[in-house]
């Protein structure tokens, strides 16, 4: 005789449970770590302008002409502001992805938490079967 596990479909469902929870945590992940890269290309933006503003102010710059620094340094400088703004609206984007994210782990873990239980109920019932056999 085989041994057939009454409890097959739950156990099956809880692995579909399961595949569904990682595939959602692993898309709000790769949400987040979009963001973050959004973020630091954001900040590296910000580290040219001063870059080259400063290589305006240093006279570094031979191609403009002095009398365009200061616009030019003003230009910069509402540039970096606008940037700092972009970055604040981008760090809570990345908090709430970031909760999203941890809550989505989470029941991913109770969702595999759930099969195993169910797995070792299988796995116990294997074994009484073979014992009585």
């Amino acid at each position: 005789m085989k041994f057939r596990f009454r409890l097959e479909k739950v156990l099956t469902h809880r692995r579909r449970v399961e595949d569904e929870a990682k595939r959602a945590y692993f898309e709000a992940k790769a949400k987040t770590e979009a963001a973050l890269t959004e973020l630091e290309g954001l900040y590296r933006q910000i580290d040219d302008a001063r870059a080259r503003g400063n290589e305006l102010m240093t006279g570094g710059a031979q191609d403009i002409p002095p009398r365009f620094a200061a616009p030019i340094l003003q230009h910069t400088d509402l540039f970096i502001g606008g940037q700092k703004i972009r970055i604040e609206t981008q760090r809570k984007k990345i908090r709430d992805l970031k909760g999203e994210e941890e809550r989505l782990q989470d029941l991913l873990a109770e969702a595999a938490r759930e099969r195993k239980a169910m797995e070792k109920l299988r796995e116990k019932h294997r074994q009484e079967f073979v014992a009585e056999q």
